[in-house]
């Protein structure tokens, strides 16, 4: 009998261990979204090759564990855009990414207007000026008539 309490006992323990993990996990969908997207965003910054298919399904991973069907793609699109049009979530995702992961992103990412700039593009792309093209229409046609002996 004794034995049978203390495994009944344990058992309770373990689950309100459990259980409390969640109480103090996120709440709602709003709160676990964001908490999902900083961890997915900086696992995604912090690997060494984002477009790895491995690392996608380990950032789709965070979203699961957060417990959303990441395997229903119109689903996650439906809650990303309604989230995306929330200023406060979209606060609290930029501060939450800064925070863990601020140390490993480009820099200005965040800035307001920024746009990050292409180390992959030429620094200038424009032809190089032809010295002895004409600057104007005010230079004369060449005579192409031929000359008579």
């Amino acid at each position: 009998m004794k034995t049978t309490v203390k495994v009944l006992s344990m058992v309770l323990v373990v689950s309100l261990l459990l259980a409390g993990c969640k109480l103090f996990g996120p709440k709602d969908e709003k709160e676990a979204f964001v908490e999902a997207t900083v961890k997915a965003t900086c696992h995604l910054f912090q690997s060494e090759n984002m477009l790895d298919p491995k690392v996608n399904e380990e950032a789709k991973a965070i979203y699961k564990d957060y417990g959303f069907d990441v395997d229903d793609t119109a689903k996650m699109d439906e809650i990303a855009k309604k989230y995306s049009a929330d200023e406060s979530v979209t606060t609290l995702i930029k501060d939450g990414i800064q925070k863990e992961c601020g140390s490993v992103l480009p820099a200005g990412l965040f800035d307001e207007g920024a746009v990050p700039a292409d180390d992959t593009a030429p620094a200038d792309d424009t032809a190089p000026a032809d010295d002895t093209a004409p600057t104007d229409d005010t230079t004369p046609a060449a005579d192409t008539t031929p000359a008579v002996e």
